[in-house]
């Protein structure tokens, strides 16, 4: 499982699982981890919220839906 994975991966602390569930379609199938930006418009998106930086942490389920529906609209380019 990814979440194993990632707990084992010493790059990765301070996990916090948000939310579960089974998945009918798979979603961010070229998707990479990569380092978010300054004035990227995901940075610009957790200002928005009220946050100084990229926090997912700070992510609740309802914030965490909205912001993976952001993502879905932002996904061709990810700037």
């Amino acid at each position: 499982m990814l979440l194993e994975k990632l707990k084992k991966d010493p790059r990765h602390n301070e996990i916090v699982l948000l939310k579960t569930g089974a998945l009918n379609e798979t979603n961010f199938s070229d998707w990479s981890m990569k380092y978010v930006g300054r004035n990227s418009k995901i940075q610009n998106y957790f200002k928005s919220l009220g946050h100084y930086r990229f926090a997912p942490n700070q992510l609740n389920e309802q914030s965490l839906d909205a912001f993976l529906s952001f993502l879905y609209d932002v996904q061709p380019s990810m700037a």
